[in-house]
């Protein structure tokens, strides 16, 4: 879903007005979560051809007419994305910082670069060269160890630490250390997995798991390999406890929250998931700038269409629907955000290519004046 993701990216009411009045000013977009780069080199491929065509020019060298800026806590990301985007790396249309996209707005101080975008966008899957790489632990068809970790345990931990969470605890340690009621509870909180304390009794009895066979042979053991139902087979059930297992272990729900709710209107909730929509995304997205989120499971996606609509997620001391006229019209303070239709989700010639994409939805938020 690259291309919608550039296309609500690029159509936002600020970068049009800049586009407009000739500002000399460029227009900036966060990539949050830079991986090996796609969405970084799309969007500038996009720009550059703004650029060109400004000009009437057809030179593929012209440089592009904004600037993009990755965020990702990975060190191989990082390398992999700056390799792949080197030219616009040369010409100061892109740069990639090694944070935790939670720590956006201190991150980008510290590399001089304002805290202020028009655009911010979230992929809340795990990348594919995290994925295709055995030894990192995320995927239940590549033996490879217990792992999980989105920083690597090489990195320098004081080096890190003014701007990385970065976790020493891996799905190895939550597995072999935790008693089943913790595990039971990651498994049903993560993972929404309904067969979650028959799983967890099934990981305790085989432990210690060192590997990711380790764990699908434990799951394997209480899960048929096919059901009536396709969510309840052995696939879909693996897919759910490596899910659960990732977000605990990178607290990635955490972060998600304060992105959304800071950072894209001041940069987005209570740590990682939450942290960046309600803290981090708010202060950094700018009034008309957008918020392009897609997400993978269905505990992200109501995190982020939650915060969307009404600028939190939970509860809070004053609901939405306190705040409504008698004719049902919001008159309570400004939100945050306007949510720009429903969710889409990939079409299936794009799931055919990219069998990944079949979980993908996708929800874009406009930045409203105000909050």
């Amino acid at each position: 879903m690259a291309d919608e993701c550039i296309e609500a990216l690029l159509s936002a009411p600020s970068v049009s007005d800049k586009y407009r009045r000739n500002l000399e000013q460029r227009p900036i977009f966060i990539d949050a979560t830079l991986g090996g780069g796609g969405h970084s080199e799309a969007l500038l491929e996009r720009l550059r051809e703004l650029g060109a065509d400004r000009d009437g020019s057809p030179d593929s060298d012209r440089r592009p007419l904004g600037m993009v800026v990755g965020i990702d806590r990975d060190p191989d990301a990082i390398a992999a994305a700056t390799r792949r985007l080197r030219s616009y790396v040369e010409d100061g249309s892109f740069m990639a910082i090694q944070t935790n996209f939670a720590d956006l707005e201190i991150a980008l101080e510290q590399h001089g670069i304002p805290p202020v975008a028009d655009g911010m966008l979230l992929d809340l899957g795990v990348s594919s060269h995290q994925i295709d790489d055995p030894e990192r632990g995320f995927s239940f068809s590549k033996e490879g160890p217990l792992d999980m970790r989105m920083t690597r345990h090489h990195d320098d931990p004081e080096r890190l630490a003014p701007l990385l969470s970065t976790p020493s605890t891996s799905a190895a340690d939550i597995v072999n250390l935790s008693d089943m009621s913790r595990i039971r509870t990651i498994l049903a909180t993560y993972g929404e997995e309904p067969r979650a304390k028959k799983i967890a009794d099934a990981i305790v009895a085989r432990r210690p798991l060192r590997t990711t066979s380790d764990l699908v042979e434990a799951v394997a053991s209480v899960v048929p390999e096919r059901a009536r139902s396709r969510r309840m087979g052995r696939t879909a059930t693996l897919a759910r406890v490596f899910q659960a297992l990732r977000v605990a272990v990178n607290g990635e729900d955490r972060e998600l929250r304060r992105v959304l709710t800071e950072a894209a209107p001041d940069i987005v909730v209570e740590g990682g998931l939450r942290r960046v929509l309600t803290e981090a995304a708010p202060d950094i997205v700018v009034e008309g700038g957008r918020l392009v989120v897609l997400g993978y499971h269905s505990l992200e996606d109501r995190v982020v269409k939650q915060v969307m609509k009404r600028g939190y997620f939970g509860k809070a001391d004053v609901r939405i629907e306190d705040q409504k006229d008698v004719y049902g019209n919001y008159n309570g303070p400004p939100l945050p955000w306007k949510m720009l239709g429903k969710g889409s989700r990939a079409k299936e010639e794009e799931v055919e290519l990219n069998p990944r994409a079949r979980s993908a939805i996708l929800r874009v938020g406009e930045r409203q004046a105000g909050d």
